[in-house]
């Protein structure tokens, strides 16, 4: 569901709002029109303000294409399995279950008055009846059935489509207790006020000691910010970069902008996130035109580095598709892997020799965190010659010991303090540490 027909729906309980109020209070019948005409002029203002610009522009049709026409052809186009979405409902189901427990909740709380209501209806004949006793909670409560409905529109349940849903959901829960609270003493209620209080503040803090100033790192692990830091010390300010998948927080992290209009390998895959599918109905998904439009902004601006993410999260690596693939072979020399991250180095010139033939096989699939995963990857689609890459430490360099071995600055960048001395603790303790790649074993 897009972001202007999810605004229509939450402005749906208003208009109920508008109607039923004007009812109750006899109010003559123009009057909550005019609200509601009120209210659609200054919903519809921000769409109207968008197409008047682009008529102005010449970009309409392509307005329509992305909002329409993308959303209903490509982004979601039936699938072939039963019930995708429910494998999702049931990880978000287990990782926010207060969240689901609190709706069911507040469900049964609304499930009496609303059969009573509809009972009303059919013995009066009247649709009106839906509306008696309609106050703040009820229409609070509507606020939030419509403000679910428009999350889960599309069947993915991701934890930040139910952001709207939030204020609502507090609302209600307050109001649905506020009756009970009301007949405790008032020592008790400023008790309950004052720990409730002080427990928020307490979890705030943990989760801001634990979850930000110890690393800061929410959706990916430290191989993101090596990556980026061994990026940022082998290119120039003014050198841009290029990200193949779906980690464009390397852009951020190296200080680097992207040379292409797409930092996620979505539209150019056919690939919906959380949603693996047989290729060739991936493939069907991709937008036309888009590979291509994305090859022309490469061509122009000439990235330094390419970086293939499309083992992080997505499993679809770069090598995968044939365009993107022969691209990659024609203009840039393989460098270095580090994490699930392949960095490729432009050629200075067309005629240049890589220091070695081979690029290497792509990534395991790993999650945003660098744990494996049980996807598979696609074929690779890239008629040169291909070759594993050494064993070594998932978070040091690792490249083809018979190329070049990448770049001092870049070991001394992703090694920090703390690493040194909690290396110098462990062997201390009597650990061994992962071998540097020149001392590992090559898989032949």
């Amino acid at each position: 569901m897009s972001i202007k027909q999810s605004v229509v729906l939450q402005s749906l309980p208003l208009v109920a709002w508008l109607a039923i109020d004007g009812r109750r209070r006899r109010t003559a019948a123009r009057v909550p029109i005019v609200d509601a005409l009120v209210l659609a002029v200054g919903v519809a203002a921000v769409p109207v303000a968008c197409l008047v610009h682009a008529a102005a522009q010449g970009t309409l049709s392509e307005l329509y294409y992305w909002t329409v026409t993308y959303n209903a052809k490509y982004h979601l186009r039936p699938t072939t399995r039963v019930m995708p979405w429910l494998s999702v409902l049931f990880t978000r189901l287990i990782e926010q279950t207060g969240f689901f427990a609190l709706v069911f909740v507040l469900a049964g709380r609304a499930l009496p008055p609303v059969y009573r209501r509809v009972r009303a209806a059919l013995r009066l004949r009247s649709g009106w009846a839906l509306g008696r006793g309609f106050g703040v909670a009820q229409y609070f409560g509507l606020h939030l059935a419509f403000a679910l409905y428009a999350a889960s529109a599309m069947y993915r349940f991701f934890p930040h489509y139910y952001i709207q849903a939030l204020p609502f959901l507090s609302l209600c829960l307050a109001m649905m207790g506020a009756g009970w609270l009301r007949s405790q003493t008032v020592l008790l209620r400023r008790a309950m006020l004052i720990s409730g209080v002080v427990f928020l503040l307490f979890c705030g803090t943990l989760g801001t000691i634990f979850g930000e100033k110890v690393d800061g790192r929410v959706a990916h692990d430290r191989s993101v910010q090596d990556c980026a830091k061994a990026i940022e010390a082998t290119t120039r300010p003014e050198e841009k970069i290029f990200v193949w998948g779906f980690s464009p927080w390397l852009y951020e992290y190296s200080h680097r902008k992207p040379a292409g209009r797409y930092v996620f390998g979505t539209y150019v895959t056919g690939f919906i996130p959380w949603f693996w599918e047989k290729i060739p109905l991936e493939t069907s998904r991709i937008v036309p035109g888009s590979v291509e439009a994305l090859l022309g902004d490469l061509d122009r601006e000439k990235p330094e580095i390419v970086v293939d993410a499309g083992s992080v999260m997505m499993a679809r690596p770069m090598r995968s598709y044939p365009l993107p693939s022969a691209w990659l072979r024609e203009h840039y020399c393989f460098d270095y892997r580090l994490g699930a991250f392949d960095l490729y180095r432009r050629k200075k010139t067309p005629e240049q020799a890589c220091a070695v033939p081979w690029f290497p096989k792509p990534h395991y699939p790993v999650d945003w965190s660098s744990h494996a995963t049980m996807m598979l990857l696609p074929r690779i689609v890239d008629p040169g010659p291909t070759k594993r890459l050494p064993v070594g430490s998932f978070y040091k360099p690792i490249w083809f010991l018979e190329g070049t071995r990448p770049p001092a600055v870049v070991f001394d960048v992703i090694r920090t303090r703390t690493d040194r001395e909690n290396e110098a603790e462990a062997i201390e303790d009597g650990y061994e540490l992962p071998p540097e790649l020149g001392d590992a074993t090559r898989d032949e």
